[in-house]
């Protein structure tokens, strides 16, 4: 069962060869949601199968959703509350992190053991 919808915001390609992405993460059951730029889908995905502990506990549909510009500023605002690591789960307070993926996904509903990342 499906758990997860991620929806993928990304801009066409700028004159530098750039392209900017921003994922939403929804939780299918109570429908809440938050939003986050990253560098690609890939790396949430990456997060979130370590966050849950494996694929077949964070099963998920992916949402393409272009936004046709090759702004950045097409893209929808972030929601998260302080800088998340962009590449991994991890709940420690080093370098700029200052937001917490655990802390994002227990306010869409979701319950990660304390002992993860």
């Amino acid at each position: 069962m499906k758990k997860l919808i991620l929806t993928h915001h990304y801009t066409n390609r700028d004159i530098y060869g750039n392209v900017y992405h921003a994922v939403t993460v929804e939780n299918i059951k109570n429908g809440k949601s938050f939003t986050v730029h990253t560098p690609s889908l890939g790396n949430v995905k990456g997060i979130l199968h370590d966050a849950f502990g494996g694929w077949d506990k964070c099963p998920s549909v992916d949402v393409p959703a272009p936004t046709g510009s090759a702004r950045p500023s097409s893209l929808p605002n972030e929601t998260v509350e302080g800088f998340l690591d962009q590449c991994h789960f991890s709940d420690d307070k080093h370098h700029v992190y200052t937001g917490s993926w655990r802390k994002e996904l227990n306010k869409i509903g979701f319950r990660l053991p304390k002992n993860k990342a």
